[in-house]
């Protein structure tokens, strides 16, 4: 069965973690959210790693779909509408608050710092410098990058 992986590079709520592995950084944290399974990665820290306590900003989300939606694919293959765009950011959106949730609780975090969450232009912007890219692909196919048809405002 072939699957369907969207994925972000994205900011995360700002918090520290105690005495973490380089084999801790491969191991996601999962979650259901609709009919999709959520993939949310933190990057290495690449400073202070001399330090027990380490702050973390920024990982990659990834959202999968096994079998994937027909129209979903058609629509990556083309253009998102943007009800599409919308479904796969509300999916977004709930595994963002879940992973703040998870966090202040199971977690035990303390101190957060929360940042607001990428909006919907932000999400799928291409400017083609950025490094948060929206891209897609089917197993472990070249990724393509997301085209959406979001409505310019007037001015």
């Amino acid at each position: 069965m072939k699957t369907l992986t969207i994925q972000r590079r994205t900011n995360f709520p700002h918090f520290g973690l105690w005495k973490w592995k380089k084999s801790d950084y491969l191991n996601p944290l999962v979650l259901t959210i609709q009919n999709s399974k959520v993939y949310i990665y933190i990057n290495e820290e690449k400073y202070g790693k001399s330090r027990d306590l380490v702050g973390y900003f920024d990982g990659r989300i990834e959202i999968q779909y096994s079998p994937p939606p027909k129209k979903l694919l058609s629509g990556l293959k083309s253009k998102l509408t943007l009800q599409q765009a919308n479904e796969i950011h509300n999916i977004y959106i709930k595994a963002m608050e879940k992973f703040e949730a998870l966090l202040m609780s199971t977690g035990n975090v303390k101190y957060m710092l929360s940042m607001p969450y990428t909006n919907l232009n932000d999400f799928f912007e291409d400017t083609g410098l950025s490094l948060y890219k929206a891209t897609w692909k089917i197993d472990s196919d070249p990724e393509n990058r997301i085209n959406v048809a979001i409505p310019k405002g007037r001015g």
